[in-house]
Formats: structure tokens, sequence, C-alpha cells
């Protein structure tokens, strides 16, 4: 415990020192020492004025900067679902325009082979023996030896 005391002591007259050397270096600070120092301390407290208001600035524009990326991610986002919804469409789009392509190859096909029919042929039977042609078995022309070809009727 004395150790204590003595280290208190101790301290207490170091305090005291220090307190009569800042008394003597008071006074040694002269008149116009004290007023250059306030004009250093008004022109100072002036800076940091414009600093805070720079700061206050700078805060303002960190917000609105803020406030923009945020509608900008919003646009965005709403950017990716039209582009979605689009390719959407138009995969189904693609889907119907192969189906439509498909359905026009297999009519074109039904079309040409409905062109390679002859319906004639198919209603009257027409044939040629020499000089004379029949059409369902009835007889137009004339036999090398014989004169006319009757007409069946």
């Amino acid at each position: 415990m004395d150790r204590l005391e003595k280290e208190v002591h101790d301290l207490e007259e170091r305090i005291k020192v220090v307190e009569m050397d800042t008394d003597i270096m008071d006074k040694k600070i002269g008149k116009e020492e004290l007023e250059q120092m306030s004009r250093n301390k008004i022109e100072i407290l002036k800076q940091i004025s414009c600093f805070e208001n720079e700061q206050e600035n700078k805060k303002r524009e960190i917000n609105e900067l803020v406030e923009g990326v945020l509608k900008l991610e919003l646009e965005e986002e709403k950017f990716w679902l039209e582009i979605n919804e689009y390719e959407q469409e138009l995969y189904q789009l693609e889907e119907k325009k192969s189906i439509y392509d498909k359905n026009i190859q297999n009519l074109e096909s039904e079309i040409s082979r409905l062109n390679e029919i002859n319906v004639l042929n198919d209603i009257f039977k027409i044939a040629a023996f020499d000089e004379v042609g029949t059409i369902n078995g009835l007889k137009m022309g004339k036999l090398k030896n014989e004169g006319n070809v009757s007409k069946n009727f």
C-alpha cells in the first residue's frame, strides 16, 4: 500500500510541475501570438464549416446516385421480364410456324399427287387401235378393210 501512496504522491507532484510550466508558458505567449492563434482558430473553423458543407453535398449526391441505381435496377428487372416474355412468345410463334410449314408441305405433296391423277382416264376408258379409237367401247374412225365404222349407240 505504501508503494501505491508513493506513486500517487509522485504523480501529484508531477501534475503541480506541469501546471506551473503551463502557467509560465501562458505568460510567455504574447498578445500578438494569442491574436494570431485566434485568427488561425477562426480560419480553421471556416475550413471546417466548408468541409462540413462539402460533406453534406457529397452525402446528397451519394443518395441521388443510390436512388438512380435503384431505379436502374428496377428498369433492368422489367427489361429482363419483357425479354423473357418476348422469347416465350417467339418460341410459341416458331412452334406454330413449324406446324404450319409441315401442314403446307403435306398439302403440297397432296396437291402434286392429285395433279398426277387424270380424272378422265378413270371415267372414260379411251383406247386406240390403228386408226380406230374407242371411248367406253364406242368405236370412232376407219378400219383399213372396212369403210366407215358404225356408230354404236
